[in-house]
């Protein structure tokens, strides 16, 4: 299972699943301001951009990252595109199994310098591992 909350930050990942080429990747958009045409557009990602996810333990965004994923959009598109993925088929050796949920925080940044995702006025932004075996209940 991977799913993104009504927040749009929030995912919720089951641990085991990123081997499933339907399910372990998540689509976005970058939303800018025209400022020339006064709204909302998307950025349009370039093959040179680079991103990265860092994960951190949760509360920990002040220490190191206890990983990053970084790619080239040119590892995925042919062309320019404004919905670029986040490749989760990395993730499965990072995260300790464990029974129960466990959230971390993350960022997403474009080129290490500017923050697509991060901890803002909203609050940090979570990732929730469940367990491989976790089906919704309490233990």
């Amino acid at each position: 299972m991977i799913k993104i909350d009504d927040d749009l930050t929030t995912i919720h990942m089951t641990r085991g699943d990123w081997t499933n080429d339907e399910y372990d990747r998540i689509a976005f958009y970058f939303p800018i301001w025209d400022y020339e045409e006064e709204e909302e557009t998307k950025y349009e990602f370039q093959l040179t951009d680079e991103l990265s996810f860092y994960i951190y333990e949760k509360k920990g965004y002040t220490k190191k990252p206890i990983t990053t994923l970084t790619w080239n959009i040119s590892d995925y598109f042919e062309t320019a595109t404004t919905t670029p993925i986040i490749p989760f088929d990395e993730l499965e050796d990072i995260f300790e199994e464990t029974s129960k949920p466990k959230t971390y925080f993350y960022e997403l940044k474009l080129n290490h310098h500017t923050t697509i995702i991060g901890s803002d006025e909203d609050g940090d932004k979570k990732l929730i591992v469940y367990p491989s075996t976790y089906e919704g209940g309490s233990e």
